[in-house]
């Protein structure tokens, strides 16, 4: 959505300071140090402590810390990227450092400065970012003169490039865009040539190209640090002196070419042949169905540079699958994760399932349950089950109108990416499965969609040939749009008369813009809205006490706030926008909040725990602020990387968005901050957005689009911002199968929706109260639209009894949210009103883990004497004999000869005791092989 508060390039670089300490800052230097991806290292990081750097590339002067738009990071201080390193104790080459500041601030040799060169590329080979998200997709680059890389290879060996991009609201980047610009390629070019060992850091809020990395032997190392916030350069120094373990993992697929992506043909600017100018001409259509992503690359076999999921780290772990099983309820994994490295870190279990095609065709995996480990120390183990329900493993059948598992052969893989799997095991199902009612709500599933899929061609694997995405041919879907709700019947701008809306003091006056007071000699209604809040069977008397106007006003004054009403004891509330900063109220006068790192680096964590203290921590900073609704987190899918706001969503995957989400909604909500989460749905490019038409199949809908938006209701979410495109050719707002349908009646949503920001001819108030759209984001103006007014005095007229109907139901379910808030809390004189029912389990799967450092079988055994053996902390002519005693051990116990092993077991304890001049044990070592032969031998024993 457009935000009211103000954009910006990104955050303000402030010399380095104090480590961060309260918990805004604290939580977005762990979602930066966790979301960092190292994506490939042949052994260059970390660097040593005080190593020399040379840092090439415009973007360490001034690096994307947030993108624009809505998810813009504005005046939040942040520690430059220079500062960090120097920080961190690294040695900088000053010269280089300065002749960069020195070019970006003022220019070399009477040039223009860096800060004011419009570095976009021509329109037909790139895109073009005006003022309202950001100024430009990337930086210019400053030239490289021969003396001044002499100067710095003689300074250093080392060298980290820095190449920066960013994604805005409003905007996508073109394919251009996300390619190398001429000037990178010549300053990369340049630099591996000078420079024996390269590292390259991508400061991006979308998904690069990156073949350049492969064309260079000294590129050394990559990483992906993302738009990461006021703390985010901290972070990427600790990564770099090995302070930090990298431990992100993609959340997205980082392919060869964009146009790798089935969706990339269908991405951008389409008009339908003989359209009248205006907003009703655009269209989209989603031909590669449920092939988003890996789904696609996975299943088709198209090679790609780094896999969903991808992420590196220094240290090594090994992964055990010890025990799948299947049952009625769902499906169960335990792995055992192992330190085997040398420093601590963490991992992320994926765990994938490879279903059969029965009734209806699956990709070759799905992500159906993940978890992350907690710090491990070498040696150290954790035990991490996944449990995934049966909806969880489900797909959706439009023949059936339901999800459905169909029978045959399931297949389990676990790993730590979508390539980098091995089979965990199977099950079998004899029967298919068919869920026909929500396990949730128990509410009746049935397609609602038909409309939005009408007449599109799907990728299929049964033809993947005659069914391959294209781009739409001269004469596709010619008709313009001729639904009267799709148009908005009688829209914005259609030319009803004012009506008596209009009329003068027909409205009731606006106190401050958010609020409608006493009138002279008006009194306060009998029933008012503390009495419903004791007693909610008053409701109806309550509703009734509205005049049509006051209704009215409601529903159309719903930009930025709720408005109070004196008469009836309602009190105004406040929202703000801001998924990366919860920015402060206009005109308040107070400092916006924390700035967080993206949606999109916060998924790279792999960490619900985070994502729920994020929400915990941005919500704290909104009530702090005066706020009670937050619209914010995006939903959202990384359909294309050309999406201008990828940055401000999770991921490609649904199951992964749905976990992020939920999260983020319970921890905000636990604060008595509701969730506004958006955009509700198929918003997936920026191009057209208002009004483009989205065309796509149900089963991709439901399946891709629409799952983390379910998880962030089922976890308590009381807000939704539906989006300004329309499916099929109805708005998003003005569509009662998805508000009503699905979201309140299959999913049991009890909470408002709000329009995304109305400003369009389409949106049309009267249609979108009467689908289930509550509120109207007015631009916050003086005043009413008058046009919305003119709509309603038609629709009051023409039918009172059901307009004012669908008006009291808006209404109804914006008191729901009101009387959650911190605002009502001030009339009650108690905050009890903002503890309500939020379900972190609302998700399809769950995990547990169990911390462990204990020896309890003979593969722990023999992995922790090898590693002890490794450390040193066994040495001596005896490790051999021990070495061969364990592995005789391990031989007997799989044969069940079981008196064999523990003679072995014995032989190994025995060595263990031997003199110094034979075998040299650390007392931790001797501590835990000696315990770990003890509880060995009790299982075998009773075994």
């Amino acid at each position: 959505m457009l935000t009211a508060t103000g954009l910006a390039l990104g955050l303000a670089v402030t010399p380095a300071g104090a480590a961060p300490d309260d918990e805004g800052v604290a939580v977005a230097k762990a979602v930066s140090d966790e979301g960092i991806v190292l994506l490939e290292n042949d052994a260059a990081l970390p660097f040593s402590r005080g190593a020399q750097l040379s840092v090439f590339g415009s973007t360490q002067v001034a690096p994307f810390l947030g993108g624009g738009g809505s998810g813009s990071v504005i005046d939040a201080g942040g520690v430059g990227f220079l500062d960090a390193l120097r920080g961190e104790g690294f040695q900088v080459n000053e010269s280089l450092a300065q002749r960069y500041e020195t070019w970006w601030n003022e220019g070399l040799d009477g040039g223009v400065p860096g800060k004011e060169q419009d570095y976009r590329p021509v329109s037909d080979t790139g895109g073009t970012f005006d003022e309202f998200g950001i100024n430009s997709v990337a930086r210019a680059e400053m030239d490289l003169p021969s003396d001044v890389l002499a100067q710095a290879g003689d300074f250093s060996g080392t060298a980290v490039v820095v190449i920066g991009r960013n994604g805005s609201e409003v905007h996508d980047p073109g394919l251009g865009d996300l390619e190398l610009y001429p000037d990178e390629r010549e300053m990369i070019d340049a630099v591996a040539s000078t420079f024996d060992e390269v590292v390259v850091l991508f400061n991006t809020g979308v998904a690069l190209e990156m073949g350049f990395l492969d064309e260079h032997e000294s590129i050394k190392a990559a990483a992906v640090v993302w738009t990461p916030g006021q703390a985010g350069m901290l972070s990427v120094a600790d990564v770099l002196s090995g302070d930090v373990n990298p431990s992100g993992k993609l959340p997205h697929t980082i392919a060869h070419r964009t146009e790798d992506h089935p969706s990339t043909v269908n991405f951008g600017d389409f008009v339908k042949p003989g359209s009248e100018p205006g907003l009703d001409k655009y269209y989209v259509q989603y031909e590669e169905g449920i092939y988003v992503g890996y789904r696609y690359f996975e299943t088709f076999d198209v090679p790609v540079q780094f896999p969903f999921g991808h992420g590196l780290s220094y240290t090594s772990f090994e992964r055990d699958v010890l025990d799948v099983e299947h049952g009625p309820d769902g499906l169960s994994v335990t792995t055992r994760v192992t330190n085997t490295g040398d420093v601590p870190g963490k991992e992320v279990v994926q765990v994938y399932v490879e279903a059969p095609a029965g009734e209806l065709e699956k990709p070759a995996k799905e992500l159906r349950a993940f978890a992350k480990t907690d710090l491990l120390a070498p040696g150290q183990s954790q035990l991490v089950t996944t449990t995934v329900d049966t909806y969880g493993l489900s797909s959706w059948s439009e023949e059936r109108g339901a999800y459905l598992l169909d029978a045959g052969e399931y297949t389990v893989h676990s790993g730590a990416s979508v390539q980098d799997v091995d089979v965990a095991g199977s099950f079998r199902l004899s029967e298919p499965v068919v869920i026909d009612e929500d396990p949730a709500t128990g509410a009746r599933l049935e397609n609602r969609f038909a409309e939005a899929g009408e007449g599109l061609t799907v990728l299929s694997q049964s033809d993947p040939e005659g069914t391959a995405p294209t781009a739409p041919a001269t004469g596709t879907r010619t008709v313009p749009n001729t639904s009267p709700r799709g148009s908005g019947f009688n829209a914005q701008g259609s030319g009803n008369p004012p009506g008596f809306l209009n009329a003068p003091d027909a409205m009731p006056v606006l106190v401050d813009g958010n609020r409608i007071a006493l009138a002279p000699g008006q009194t306060p209604a009998e029933v008012q809205l503390t009495d419903v809040h004791a007693d909610p069977t008053r409701m109806d008397a309550f509703l009734a006490q509205f005049t049509d106007a006051e209704l009215v006003a409601m529903h159309l004054q719903g930009g930025f706030k709720t408005i109070g009403l004196d008469r009836l004891g309602i009190p105004a509330t406040a929202a703000t926008d801001g998924p990366a900063q919860v920015k402060a109220p206009a005109g308040s006068g107070q400092p916006n909040g924390t700035g967080f790192p993206a949606a999109s680096m916060l998924a790279a964590t792999w960490n619900t725990e985070l994502a729920h203290r994020y929400g915990s921590a941005a919500a704290a900073e909104a009530r702090a602020l005066g706020v009670d609704a937050w619209y914010a987190p995006g939903a959202n899918t990384h359909r294309n990387p050309m999406g201008g706001r990828n940055f401000e969503y999770y991921s490609e995957d649904p199951l992964l968005g749905a976990g992020m989400m939920a999260d983020v909604v319970v921890g905000a909500g636990q604060q008595g901050v509701t969730t506004v989460v958006k955009h509700f749905v198929g918003n997936e490019q920026e191009q057209n957005r208002q009004g483009v038409e989205t065309y796509v199949s149900e089963r991709a809908l439901r399946e891709i689009y629409l799952k983390p938006f379910e998880y962030g209701v089922k976890a308590g979410s009381l807000g939704i911002m539906a989006s300004f495109n329309r499916l099929g050719e109805t708005w998003v707002g003005a569509t009662p199968e998805l508000l009503q349908g699905v979201a309140r009646g299959e999913w049991g949503f009890d909470g408002f929706v709000v329009s995304d920001i109305w400003i369009s001819p389409y949106m049309n108030a009267v249609s979108a109260s009467a689908a289930g759209t509550d509120l109207m984001l007015n631009i916050p103006v003086p005043g009413y639209d008058q046009q919305g007014l003119a709509d309603f005095s038609r629709a009051l007229t023409e039918d009172h009894e059901r307009t004012r109907a669908a008006l009291e139901a808006n209404t109804r379910r914006v008191l729901t949210f009101v009387m959650t808030t911190p605002a009502f809390s001030e009339v009650l004189g108690s905050a009890e009103n903002t503890t309500r029912a939020l379900d972190p389990a609302a998700l399809p799967f769950s995990t547990s883990t169990e911390l462990r450092r204990d020896v309890v079988d003979l593969a722990d055994l023999r992995q922790a004497f090898h590693r002890y053996v490794e450390q040193e902390q066994v040495a001596g002519p005896l490790t051999e004999q021990m070495t061969a005693a364990l592995d005789a051990a391990a031989r007997h116990a799989e044969q069940g000869r079981t008196d064999q092993a523990v003679r072995q077991l014995e032989r190994f304890i025995g060595r263990l005791d031997s003199p110094a001049r034979q075998l040299v044990v650390s007392a931790e070592a001797k501590e835990r092989l000696s315990n770990g032969v003890a509880a060995v031998m009790q299982a075998l024993a009773e075994d």
